[in-house]
C-alpha cells in the first residue's frame, strides 16, 4: 500500500475515530466514581477502539450501503455497557453523560457536513469524501479540548452532586433526539449536490437542531447548578436547625445544673437534719425524690465532628421520644491538614 493509499484508509472513517476522544469526555466527569484505575480504563478503551476499527472496517465492506454511524452502534453500545460498570455512578447519570456526548460529537460530525457542502455549493475543491473526514478531525480536536477543560471544571461537580435520575434522564432523551435527528440528516447533504436549494434548507434545519441541542445543554448546566445549590442551602439548614435544637438543650440543661448547685447546699442540710433525727426512711425518700430532679439525658460526644455530633443527638433524641433504641457507629477518618 502507498503512502496516500494509506492515508486515504486512516481517514477513510472520522467517525470511529471520534470515539476514542469521546471516551475520553465521558470519563471527565466520572474522575471521583471510577471503579478501577484510569490505566487500565484507557488500555482497555484502547483494545475496544482497535476491534471497533477492525470491525467497523469489516461491516462497511460487507455492507457498503450502510452509514458509517449506523456501523459504528453496535460498538458504541458494548463501549457504553464497559463505561457503566467501570463506574460507581447511577444508570441514569452514566447514561446521560454517555448520551450527551454523544450529541455533542454529533453537533461535530454534522458541523463538517456543513462546511464541506458549503464549499460545493461555492464550487470549491470539496468534490472528495477526504475533505469531509479531514474536516471531522479538525473540529475534533479543535473542540474537545475546550470540551474537556468545562467537563472538568463543571461535569465533575454534576456528576458528585447531581443525583435526581429524571433530569440526567431527560437531558440524555434529548441528545439522543438529537443525535438521530443529524446522523439522518447529515449525509444526505453530501448527496444532494442537484438539489443545491434542498440543500441549504437541509443546513438550515439541522443548524436550528444544533442550536437548540446547544441551547438545552446550557439549560441543563445552569438549571443543575441551580438545583444542587438550592439543595446544599436546605440541607445547611436542617443542619443550623439541629444544632440550634442542640444547643437550646444544652442550655436549658446548663440552667438546670446551676439550679441543681444552688439547691444542693439545702438539700446537704436537709438530708443532715434527717440523719440528726435518724430518719432513715425520710432520707431515702427525699434522695429519691432528688435524683429524679436530676436530668436523666446529657449531651453525648460521639466524635470529634460538632455537626455529626449535632446531628446524632438530634436524631438520637427523636428516637427516645418514640421509645426507640438506637445504636450508633462512628468511623470518620481524621480530617488531613491543609
Amino acid at each position: 500500500m502507498s503512502f496516500s493509499g494509506l492515508f486515504r484508509w486512516l481517514i477513510s472513517d472520522a467517525t470511529i475515530y471520534a470515539s476514542l476522544p469521546a471516551a475520553f469526555l465521558c470519563y471527565i466527569p466520572m474522575s471521583n466514581k471510577l471503579r478501577r484505575p484510569q490505566r487500565s480504563i484507557a488500555i482497555h478503551c484502547a483494545i475496544l477502539l482497535f476491534f471497533a476499527v477492525i470491525g467497523t472496517s469489516f461491516l462497511t465492506t460487507k455492507f457498503p450501503f450502510l452509514d458509517g454511524t449506523v456501523i459504528l452502534l453496535p460498538f458504541l453500545g458494548i463501549f457504553f455497557v464497559y463505561y457503566a460498570t467501570s463506574t460507581r455512578a447511577s444508570v441514569p447519570q452514566s447514561t446521560g453523560i454517555f448520551l450527551m456526548i454523544c450529541g455533542f460529537y454529533g453537533v461535530i460530525s454534522y458541523g463538517a457536513y456543513v462546511i464541506d457542502a458549503a464549499i460545493r455549493i461555492s464550487g470549491g475543491s470539496g468534490d472528495s469524501n477526504h475533505f469531509l473526514y479531514i474536516c471531522q478531525l479538525g473540529l475534533i480536536l479543535l473542540l474537545t479540548i475546550p470540551a474537556a477543560m468545562f467537563l472538568r471544571r463543571v461535569g465533575v461537580y454534576l456528576a458528585d452532586h447531581l443525583q435526581e435520575g429524571p433530569v440526567w434522564v431527560l437531558i440524555g432523551a434529548i441528545s439522543i433526539a438529537i443525535f438521530a435527528i443529524l446522523s439522518v440528516m447529515a449525509p444526505h447533504l453530501s448527496t444532494l449536490d442537484e438539489v443545491p436549494e434542498l440543500r441549504k434548507v437541509y443546513m438550515i434545519v439541522a443548524a436550528l437542531v444544533s442550536l437548540i441541542y446547544i441551547l438545552a445543554c446550557a439549560f441543563f448546566f445552569l438549571s443543575s447548578g441551580a438545583l444542587i445549590r438550592k439543595e446544599e442551602l436546605q440541607e445547611q439548614e436542617t443542619v443550623y436547625r439541629m444544632q440550634r435544637e442542640q444547643y437550646s438543650q444544652l442550655e436549658d440543661q446548663t440552667e438546670r445544673m446551676r439550679i441543681l448547685r444552688h439547691d444542693f447546699r439545702h438539700a446537704l442540710g436537709a438530708i443532715q437534719k434527717l440523719a440528726e433525727d435518724n430518719d432513715i426512711d425520710g432520707i431515702r425518700e427525699y434522695l429519691a425524690q432528688y435524683a429524679d430532679s436530676i436530668p436523666n439525658r446529657t449531651l453525648i460526644r460521639y466524635c470529634d465532628s460538632d455537626l455529626i455530633n449535632a446531628i446524632l443527638n438530634h436524631y438520637s433524641a427523636r428516637a427516645e421520644e418514640k421509645q426507640t433504641r438506637t445504636e450508633f457507629l462512628v468511623d470518620i477518618p481524621p480530617l488531613s491538614e491543609s
